[in-house]
């Protein structure tokens, strides 16, 4: 019997390999974000809306 490969359980219902390409493009993402010169206000300024939310 050839092996199988373990697929993960998500609540999307997505495969791996789409999982993983949406992880790589929210990183590339983030770091294009950060490269911004207002970068460290704005996640300031959303830091303090989540915690406001409860959120963190």
């Amino acid at each position: 019997m050839p092996p199988q490969e373990i697929k993960t359980k998500n609540p999307l219902g997505a495969s791996d390999e789409s999982i993983e390409r949406f992880a790589a493009a929210m990183v590339a993402a983030y770091y294009r974000f950060m490269e911004r010169p207002d970068a460290k206000e704005r996640m300031d300024e959303m830091e303090i809306k989540l915690k406001a939310r409860g959120i963190l």
